[in-house]
C-alpha cells in the first residue's frame, strides 16, 4: 500500500455513439467529481485518433538525475540517482497539466469499433479504462476485465450504476498517479519506512484530503509533508517531521545561542519547525525564528510517530 507522490486534475475521456448517455456522463463527473475535465467523442475512431496522440506529459518530465555528486560517481559498477522531489511541486504551477488523461469511460455497443476493441487498440496507453456493457454483454466485458484490457466494467440500467461508476472513477484516477509514480516510490523505498508507505499515515492523509476539499497535492519531503490545493485554490502545507528528523534540527542547532530556547521546545517535543520547503532557516534571523515553529499534532504510525500540523503557504 502506498500513497502518489502527487495528485491532480486531468482529462477524462467518455466514448458513447448515444449524445445523452454522453451529457450524462458529464454531468456525473462534474457534480461528483468536480475540477476534472472531460472530453466527450460520439464515435470510437475520433476518440481513437485523439488518445494515440496524446501521450502523457508527465511522462516527459525528469524527476530523477545522475548524482554527480556521489563519491561512486566514476565508478564503472555504482550509478547514484537523485529523486529531485522539489520538482513535484513545480507541476503546481504546470497550466497543460489538467490536459494530461487519466480515465477512458467507453460504451461497449458502438458502430465501428466496439468499446472492448478500441480498448485493445489503447492497450498500451497509461490512462485507466471503465468499460459500459448492456447486460446481456456482461459475460464479454468479464472477459475484457479478465484480460487487463479495461481496469473496471459496469452493467447499464441497474440501481447501482451511477453510484459504482463515480466510486471507479474517484478509484481509478488515484490508481492512475499510484501508476505513475511507482518508479519514484522505489527510490523513496530505500530510506526505509517512510510515511508515504505506512497504512496510518495514507489512511490520515486520505482523511485529511477528503475533510479539507483538497483537490491536489505534490510531496515535498520524505517526511510526508505535502503542499495542499483546496477547492478554492487556497495553498497550504501539510508539515510533517519524525524524530529523526527533529533529532537532526538538534543537531543542527544545538550550539546556536539564539537558537536555543527552540532548540530545547523541538527536543522535548514541545515545538516543530515550520518553515516550509522554499525557507531556509539559516538564511533567517534567529531572534525572527518565533514565527517558524508550531506546536505539532501526533500520528502513531505503523513505524513511527509523525509529529504534524498544517500552515499556510
Amino acid at each position: 500500500m502506498s500513497l502518489p507522490l502527487f495528485y491532480f486534475p486531468t482529462t477524462i475521456v467518455c466514448v458513447d455513439d448515444n449524445a445523452l448517455m454522453l451529457k450524462t456522463l458529464d454531468t456525473l463527473i462534474h457534480s461528483n467529481i468536480k475540477q476534472h475535465q472531460v472530453k466527450k467523442f460520439d464515435n470510437s475512431g475520433g476518440a481513437l485518433d485523439f488518445l494515440k496522440n496524446n501521450a502523457s506529459g508527465i511522462s516527459n518530465i525528469q524527476f530523477l538525475r545522475s548524482f554527480v555528486e556521489h563519491e561512486y560517481c566514476d565508478l564503472t559498477n555504482h550509478s547514484p540517482v537523485d529523486l529531485e522531489i522539489s520538482k513535484f511541486s513545480e507541476l503546481a504551477e504546470n497550466s497543460n497539466k489538467v490536459n494530461e488523461i487519466s480515465l477512458l469511460i467507453v460504451d461497449y455497443e458502438m458502430p465501428g469499433l466496439n468499446g472492448i476493441e478500441l480498448c485493445q487498440q489503447l492497450k498500451d496507453i497509461s490512462a485507466k479504462k471503465i468499460l459500459l456493457t448492456a447486460h446481456g454483454d456482461y459475460q464479454k466485458a468479464l472477459n475484457a476485465f479478465n484480460n487487463k484490457l479495461v481496469d473496471r466494467f459496469v452493467v447499464k440500467g441497474q440501481n447501482d450504476t451511477q453510484d459504482n461508476l463515480v466510486a471507479y472513477i474517484k478509484s481509478l484516477t488515484h490508481e492512475y498517479f499510484d501508476d505513475i509514480t511507482a518508479k519514484l516510490q522505489a527510490h523513496l523505498k530505500v530510506s526505509g519506512n517512510l510515511a508515504v508507505f505506512d497504512e496510518i499515515f495514507i489512511k490520515f492523509f486520505n482523511d485529511l484530503v477528503l475533510r479539507e476539499q483538497i483537490k491536489e497535492y505534490y510531496l515535498i519531503d520524505k517526511n510526508g509533508s505535502f503542499l495542499l490545493i483546496n477547492s478554492l485554490g487556497q495553498h497550504s502545507y501539510l508539515l510533517v517531521h519524525t524524530d529523526s528528523s527533529l533529532d537532526y534540527f538538534v543537531e543542527i542547532y544545538n550550539e546556536e545561542p539564539d537558537a536555543e530556547k527552540y532548540v530545547k521546545q523541538v527536543e522535548g517535543r514541545g515545538l516543530i519547525p515550520c518553515f516550509g520547503p522554499d525557507i531556509y532557516p539559516e538564511k533567517i534571523n534567529m531572534q525572527e525564528w518565533g514565527k517558524y515553529f508550531c506546536k505539532p499534532q501526533i500520528l502513531k504510525g505503523a513505524h513511527a510517530a509523525y509529529y504534524w500540523n498544517i500552515v499556510k503557504a
